[in-house]
């Protein structure tokens, strides 16, 4: 880890400083070299942040659950794994891991369809057939079936072709699911 890990970040929610040290590694989101993505510790925030520990003229700090706090507000999800896969998502999209996002929100819907009992989970189904059930419940309307398809596509490239998604494709994306999850999860 870098030297520059043993500072104090400030929130860049609430402002609160964080000291982050080897020794504390526990309060890590996610941690790669330079980059290390933590919880406010303040009881009244516990919003995450991302420091990037290599820049420390010009510390770079960046929430990075805004969005997922923008639809939190209108959505009811009492699923944790739909809850936790929806903030990934947005996580990841705000941090620019685009790619990763995009297969975040194929898991995402396979988790819906399951969480509102569409089908069950069979390690036999094919991923397209999620889809397909997705389509036949009527829980999205057939305009969203082209957009559906999209993440469908996008999600296997991603997954079994070289490439790289890029911001358009994944704000693409950001509406399907956007629409999907209001469809389903409005409060």
């Amino acid at each position: 880890m870098s030297e520059n890990l043993n500072d104090y970040f400030p929130c860049a929610w609430c402002d609160q400083s964080r000291y982050l040290s080897d020794d504390n590694e526990e309060i890590y989101c996610f941690k790669n070299s330079n980059v290390v993505a933590w919880r406010c510790f303040n009881e009244e925030c516990k919003k995450e942040n991302l420091s990037n520990l290599d820049t420390k003229d010009i510390q770079v700090l960046l929430p990075y659950s805004n969005k997922y706090d923008l639809i939190k507000k209108d959505l009811l999800i009492k699923n944790e794994e739909v809850n936790e896969l929806t903030k990934i998502f947005y996580c990841c999209q705000t941090l620019g891991f685009y790619s990763a996002a995009i297969l975040i929100a194929r898991k995402l819907i396979v988790h819906i369809i399951i969480d509102q009992k569409i089908c069950e989970f069979t390690k036999k189904m094919k991923f397209s057939q999620y889809y397909q059930k997705l389509k036949d419940s009527n829980y999205i309307g057939t305009k969203w079936f082209d957009k559906l398809d999209l993440i469908r596509d996008y999600g296997n490239k991603e997954n079994h072709e070289i490439s790289v998604a890029d911001e358009e494709i994944c704000n693409e994306v950001e509406v399907t699911l956007d629409y999907i999850l209001k469809s389903i999860y409005i409060k």
